[in-house]
């Protein structure tokens, strides 16, 4: 297998057969943020959006844990697989990447400070957190035959000078910004520049770079569930676009997911809002104060102790018991069998949320 030699963006594209893909993603995606625009809480429902975007990401890459797991993991709960804390990582890098992408574009400081956080006391030596990799390496594909990676990625003395290219492509647009998106992830994707992790940076990158060009009000195109639910394709054209300079491929095929889970996006927060209003209503009788702080509490943590509501919503024990027996009384929640510690779950979310 030879290095790879890589084309400079930004790269010429044909943009007459992608006019049509091209259309359709852009209606898709302002459909999807004029939606979240109007919704009355949109990091409410996005919330648990992100968890399985994680989870998903992760799963490509070879990562067992469910998304209870990381609920129960965060519960303080033990879990199936000890790897969760690597998807509890990627949310922190996300959510530490979306704040800083507000004020200023994606940085080669702010990918290495992403890795850094996704591997932090996982798998990798600390001294591989969020450095460019020194020696050269074969991607690893898991259940992905090796004929889906036909290259070695470009030589470790190349590696900055790709970085700052992309770098430079980032912040000087020049190309409509979803061709961009899908660009950056490709190229990022076959430049490899850590050791390992690259597939779930270089996929958070997309609605990272999205937000950052307000081509949607909130970071909530995760498309990490198309990609594994078409994986052979994924990495197929991803290849293709380097190997062949088969582009357009790649980006028609991006395009599709942009539409694909867009689509999907759409249907499960609105299946979310359906059901928050529906345990709203439930809870209409209620004269307790604190009672729609625990539906908002339960909708960010679906798998919870009594200690954590009574520290997240800063009540004392007595009522966040009564709370809580209410909302168990009302089968919005499910206890465990156990007699003391009990845990909590939501498990209609999760229904929603893993459709």
């Amino acid at each position: 297998m030879t290095e790879r030699e890589l084309k400079k963006l930004p790269i010429p594209i044909d943009y007459s057969e992608l006019i049509l893909y091209l259309s359709k993603a852009h209606y898709s995606l302002g459909k999807l943020d004029s939606f979240l625009r109007f919704l009355p809480n949109p990091r409410l429902f996005i919330a648990p959006l992100l968890v399985k975007e994680a989870t998903l990401s992760s799963r490509i890459d070879g990562i067992k844990s469910s998304i209870a797991d990381v609920y129960l993991y965060e519960a303080g709960q033990k879990t199936a697989n000890e790897d969760v804390k690597e998807i509890v990582n990627y949310r922190k890098a996300f959510e530490h990447a979306q704040e800083i992408v507000k004020r200023r574009t994606i940085t080669i400081n702010l990918i290495r400070k992403i890795h850094s956080l996704l591997t932090d006391g996982v798998r990798w030596h600390d001294k591989e957190r969020g450095k460019f990799r020194e020696v050269q390496t074969r991607p690893v594909l898991p259940k992905t035959p090796v004929a889906h990676m036909t290259s070695m990625p470009p030589a470790t003395e190349r590696v900055m000078e790709y970085m700052e290219n992309l770098e430079k492509y980032v912040k000087h647009p020049t190309q409509d910004h979803l061709i961009q998106a899908a660009l950056i992830h490709s190229q990022f994707e076959c430049i490899h520049p850590f050791i390992a992790g690259n597939g779930r940076v270089g996929r958070m990158m997309v609605p990272l770079y999205l937000y950052a060009k307000k081509m949607i009000s909130y970071p909530a195109l995760y498309i990490s569930e198309f990609f594994k639910k078409n994986r052979n394709n994924y990495y197929t054209f991803l290849n293709r676009a380097s190997d062949e300079d088969n582009y357009e491929v790649w980006i028609k095929f991006f395009l599709d997911g942009v539409c694909w889970q867009c689509e999907k996006t759409q249907k499960i927060i609105a299946d979310m809002l359906a059901l928050y209003n529906k345990i709203m209503d439930k809870l209409s009788s209620s004269k307790s104060p604190y009672a729609s702080a625990l539906l908002d509490f339960i909708f960010y943590r679906p798998i919870f102790t009594s200690k954590d509501v009574i520290k997240s919503l800063n009540l004392n024990k007595v009522t966040a018991s009564r709370l809580t027996k209410m909302f168990l009384r009302l089968h919005v929640l499910k206890e465990s069998a156990r007699k003391r510690n009990k845990v909590y779950t939501f498990k209609e979310l999760f229904e929603v949320i893993e459709q």
